[in-house]
């Protein structure tokens, strides 16, 4: 990233900075810093471009984001400068994932620094992770699962995996309990399955009408 590269400092602060420019040359200068860091990552760490270029955005937008603060080497920076900038990321509209992904960028940037000895601490090694909400898996409609178990392929894999899917889909039971079932645990003419599960429990599962024909017809053509 070349210094004063402008266009890569538009993902999370304001591209007008107006603060104090250090004196040219300065190895601690924030863009000196940053520079070096983005060559060591491209050079000794193989990053793939997406993330260099991700990680080149989020400490190019905290160099303008400490400027505004008159905040002009690496050594002068404190822990609520990055969360000032965190904070006004999120005002901004920025993710908790953007974020997340802009703070350890930032660490990664100052733990270099301390290693290389440019800093004498790390003022990032407190901040905390933004929390990340989970996303909610997707799940199957009504015509998405009458398709999936509507198959035309007679063939045996395709019996057992038809016999699986029904299983999974009609008893609640895990993939992982489902792949380890034996012969043994399957009473067609009660409809039920003895199942293990967690610490080697035993419990009976009922089967409908449905997934007892899927299992009679893999068992048949197997």
């Amino acid at each position: 990233m070349k210094a004063r590269e402008r266009s890569a400092r538009s993902a999370i602060g304001n591209p007008q900075s107006k603060g104090p420019q250090p004196a040219v040359g300065d190895p601690q200068s924030l863009d000196a810093v940053v520079d070096r860091y983005v060559r060591y990552l491209a050079a000794e760490r193989s990053v793939s471009p997406h993330t260099l270029a991700a990680y080149s955005r989020d400490c190019a937008a905290l160099v303008d984001a400490l400027e505004k603060q008159a905040v002009r080497t690496a050594s002068e920076v404190l822990p609520g400068h990055i969360v000032g900038f965190l904070e006004e990321a999120q005002r901004r509209g920025l993710s908790a994932r953007s974020r997340a992904r802009a703070l350890a960028a930032v660490r990664g940037l100052f733990a270099f620094l301390l290693r290389e000895g440019v800093i004498a601490r790390d003022p990032s090694r407190e901040l905390r992770r933004p929390r990340l909400g989970r996303r909610l898996p997707q799940s199957l409609s009504r015509d998405g699962v009458a398709q999936l178990l509507g198959g035309t392929d007679t063939g045996a894999l395709a019996q057992r995996d038809l016999a699986m899917v029904e299983l999974i889909y009609a008893s609640g039971l895990r993939v992982s309990e489902v792949v380890s079932l034996k012969l043994s645990q399957v009473n067609l003419e009660a409809a039920y399955l003895t199942v293990v599960g967690k610490g080697r429990k035993e419990r009976a599962v009922p089967i409908g009408t449905y997934a007892r024909e899927r299992l009679l017809a893999y068992l048949r053509d197997a």
